[in-house]
């Protein structure tokens, strides 16, 4: 019977190590969609994103202010939030997958975006949102709404605090 033990352990372990690959996708299947940033003068950038496989996903990516990066290529995950993408030995992209504020960032030859690092121009890596999110006027009112909420909320206890 002591003998089993050991054995009972590893078959054990096995099946919970089997059953988390099996769900381990779940959350990058969730971010599959269409995803964009306007910019003030009209350009824009999109990325699609497309399950193909366990691990790969379909990267569509174009930008109507430079046309260098267009692209429609079949990334593989190496993380729970980073799908790698290589065009050649000199190009190498990722999209970094940000589940707590819902966007995704399309990044040429580093995997974190500038915004997560101290860079004092953060501005090269642009967040993405969900287009659902961008063309929904009825979305965009809720969180001006929201944000006009919060910003009363901040001056007034700002005042009360002044006092």
């Amino acid at each position: 019977m002591e003998r089993c033990k050991p054995n009972v352990l590893m078959v054990l372990l096995i099946c919970i190590f089997n059953l988390n690959l099996c769900f381990a996708h779940e959350k990058i299947d969730t971010m599959c969609g269409v995803w964009s940033y306007i910019w003030g003068d009209g350009s824009y950038d999109s990325l699609a994103i497309e399950k193909i496989s366990f691990t790969e996903y379909l990267i569509m990516y174009t930008s109507s202010y430079d046309h260098v990066h267009d692209m429609l290529e079949k990334g593989v995950v190496v993380a729970e939030n980073l799908i790698y993408i290589k065009q050649s030995d000199d190009e190498e992209f990722f999209v970094y997958l940000d589940y707590d504020r819902d966007s995704v960032y399309f990044l040429w030859n580093h995997a974190i975006p500038d915004s997560y690092c101290d860079v004092a121009d953060s501005s090269y890596d642009v967040e993405l949102k969900r287009a659902s999110e961008i063309f929904n006027d009825e979305y965009k009112q809720k969180k001006q709404q929201e944000f006009e909420e919060d910003l009363k909320r901040s001056v007034l206890e700002y005042l009360k605090q002044q006092k």
